[in-house]
């Protein structure tokens, strides 16, 4: 497999982007109709990097027609701020996952590729480790309307509530609390709010949120936006004022039924595998990170030392019977997964890990334990008993109890 297809009709950038990539798998074209060949050939080529003015067949026509052919290739696009045009189909179109404005930068463009591959590489595994049982929602959608203009919100209020149920405010603090309150589909807002920027505001929500799908809109075209709105936000429509009112409705439709079904199937959702807050990931990959280390050592003593420190841990932490019961779980496993003690005393593994077909899990994490103390991590799609899809890691131990009972014991931190 090929990680990285540049494609640039100047042979000699190509050849700096191979010698600065040089650590990567890496295939060249020189035109679009090149690289269509070296996809045909190497159809699992997991980034294309493509710049936009190149003869015949522009970048984004290209990452137009990789979108439909690869759709697991993750597509970035080399530009300058004059193809304001092309900018703006491209993130309403969705065939860029980054804009890298011209000339690049060496060391952000590798930190943006090194993003793009771990995202590629974790949904890729998501896609090969769980099984998503996918339902049809029945509630009816939310939208959350922000605008400074009283006579906008409205009109826009209007013409949704029909197939919505929606919300509307001048305010982007109560916006954040009304996401905390309802499980919002669409927020749709303008670049500015009585003072206060639009895209500071769906940078922080969507990072508390990562299901939301956002619309922003705007009185002109702007190219530093709409960049932002790709790298930043991955905003789902970005639409310049006067819009067609039938266009809007269509536009909203599509983010509600795409925000539906990043939460049936959250590995569609590049948002939320973005996230790099720091986790307690045991000796995954065979290191253990210092910031572990003291529940680590709790889980290499043994069971019983575990236990002890349950509810002190500063982390989700439970003990799980082999039987599919839960034997313990501390305060802030309860509190993340939305169970009381009580109930986690008669809870089923089953009824918790709805993304996840557990029992050949469980047999492949017990055949891989040669000892109650070695130290096993993996992560985890599941759902929570409030419906939210959360992606997780998870250190564990197994020990054997005299009665026979077999425990899998160990924490898990939330990741998305």
């Amino acid at each position: 497999m090929a990680d990285i297809l540049f494609v640039d009709d100047q042979p000699h950038i190509l050849q700096s982007l191979r010698l600065l990539f040089h650590d990567y798998e890496v295939l060249t074209a020189e035109n679009a109709t090149e690289a269509l060949m070296q996809l045909q050939a190497h159809p699992d080529t997991a980034i294309i990097v493509s710049d936009q003015r190149m003869p015949g067949m522009q970048g984004i026509e290209l990452l137009r027609q990789v979108k439909v052919l690869y759709p697991h290739a993750i597509r970035i696009l080399l530009t300058g701020y004059a193809d304001i045009d092309a900018i703006i189909s491209s993130v309403n179109d969705g065939e860029v996952f980054r804009f890298i404005p011209k000339p690049w930068e060496a060391a952000k463009l590798r930190e943006t590729i090194q993003l793009a591959m771990r995202i590629f590489q974790r949904k890729n595994f998501a896609e090969t480790t769980f099984v998503e049982r996918r339902k049809q929602p029945r509630e009816r959608p939310c939208v959350l309307l922000i605008d400074d203009n009283p006579k906008h919100l409205e009109a826009m209020k209007t013409l949704l509530e029909k197939d919505y149920d929606v919300s509307a405010t001048r305010d982007f603090d109560e916006a954040v609390s009304l996401s905390r309150r309802r499980q919002i589909a669409t927020v749709i807002c303008d670049t500015h709010s009585q003072g206060k920027c639009g895209i500071e505001f769906l940078i922080d929500l969507k990072e508390k949120f990562p299901e939301i799908t956002a619309i922003m809109h705007s009185q002109q075209k702007d190219a530093d936006v709409a960049m932002r709105l790709v790298n930043e936000v991955r905003v789902f429509r970005y639409i310049v004022k006067p819009f067609r009112r039938i266009e809007f409705l269509e536009i909203v439709k599509a983010a509600v039924q795409c925000h539906f079904l990043w939460r049936q199937k959250p590995t569609l959702n590049d948002k939320t595998f973005e996230s790099e807050t720091p986790v307690f990931s045991g000796h995954f990959n065979g290191t253990a990170q210092p910031k572990s280390e003291h529940l680590i050592t709790l889980l290499e003593k043994g069971y019983e030392t575990f236990e002890r420190f349950l509810d002190r841990l500063p982390i989700a932490a439970g003990v799980l019977k082999i039987g599919d019961t839960f034997q313990n779980a501390n305060e802030p496993l309860c509190k993340m997964l939305g169970y009381s003690k009580e109930e986690f005393a008669s809870l089923r593994i089953d009824d918790l890990l709805q993304h996840q077909d557990v029992s050949p899990r469980i047999t492949k994490i017990l055949s891989q334990f040669k000892s109650g103390k070695e130290i096993l991590s993996w992560e985890m799609i599941y759902a929570t008993k409030h419906k939210q899809v959360k992606l997780a890691k998870v250190t564990a131990a197994v020990c054997a109890q005299d009665n026979g009972d077999i425990l899998l014991y160990g924490f898990l931190e939330e990741i998305v």
